[in-house]
């Protein structure tokens, strides 16, 4: 419950997504790495009503390209196709 509240500070976001998304959903949430990546899916999720399995399997298929972009985002000097 820790986690959950340290990962997601934002009432407002918690509150909209918890009318569309289950508690696994957020567990499932909480190991990414940055709010960004998070964010992204937390959308999707309630966009595309996916269900955990699809989080999860989403979320490895496109985990390089989402850390590319997180490093470009903290580095804009960042080359990604190095």
């Amino acid at each position: 419950m820790m986690q959950f509240a340290s990962v997601f500070s934002d009432e407002q976001i918690v509150v909209s997504a918890i009318r569309q998304l289950s508690w696994t959903h957020f567990i499932a949430l909480i190991p990414l790495k940055s709010d960004l990546q998070r964010e992204f899916y937390l959308e999707l999720c309630k966009a595309e009503a996916w269900n955990v399995k699809t989080l999860r399997e989403k979320n490895k298929q496109h985990a390089d390209a989402i850390n590319k972009l997180v490093r470009f985002q903290r580095n804009p000097e960042f080359d990604p196709n190095a």
